[in-house]
């Protein structure tokens, strides 16, 4: 089932199962973004994620980081009911797609005049579109960041030298490192990497 097909509750699950079973990476990849966080040693972070999908990184952030100001984005709304039923703490959803152009004004509103501190997105933007698309995501989501914001994105990678064969928006480490610098990052790095994932971050300080 691909998560354009999502429309119940059961689709959720079905989905979510699916990926337990087929990225066997993602409980680490999880746990190294919710410490990725914790370093940062804000109080009360506020806290944006791009694409929640069925909510496993969701529940992670608002357990370790109680304080947490969640706000998760995604454009399929079963995705967002499913997530928000599971969450013990407090959060703020914003159902819009990231090919549209409202998405950074609706995320600046639901963060409520707060500094946006991290924005985070897993296994996602591969999916939204090619290299150029990404770029775009990364640049909107540097200006909405505040000055000691971070971008961490989690995503499937293309392995150097394997290019010609891949999908669009499945791009390097180099390729997701030179777009955040693009981008106006002052500061990125490639803080994990597994067989199947790469944790790219791009800060503000």
């Amino acid at each position: 089932m691909s998560f354009r097909d999502i429309q119940t509750q059961d689709d959720v699950e079905t989905y979510k199962k699916r990926l337990i079973d087929n990225y066997a990476d993602r409980p680490i990849i999880i746990d190294h973004i919710t410490e990725q966080i914790q370093q940062l040693g804000l109080e009360i972070p506020t806290v944006v994620e791009l694409c929640t999908g069925p909510g496993q990184l969701a529940e992670a952030l608002c357990h370790s980081l109680p304080q947490v100001n969640y706000i998760g984005l995604d454009f399929i709304q079963p995705f967002l009911d499913f997530t928000e039923e599971r969450l013990s703490a407090e959060a703020t959803f914003v159902c819009a797609d990231l090919t549209g152009s409202d998405w950074p004004e609706l995320l600046e509103n639901a963060a409520n005049n707060r500094p946006i501190d991290v924005i985070v997105s897993m296994q996602s933007l591969h999916d939204v579109g090619d290299a150029a698309q990404i770029s775009a995501i990364y640049r909107r989501c540097q200006t909405l960041l505040g000055p000691v914001g971070c971008f961490i994105n989690a995503d499937l990678i293309t392995q150097e030298g394997d290019e010609a064969n891949a999908r669009p928006g499945r791009l390097t480490v180099p390729h997701h490192l030179e777009l955040l610098q693009a981008a106006g990052y002052l500061s990125t790095t490639c803080s994990l990497r597994t067989a199947q994932f790469a944790v790219c971050i791009g800060s503000n300080r």
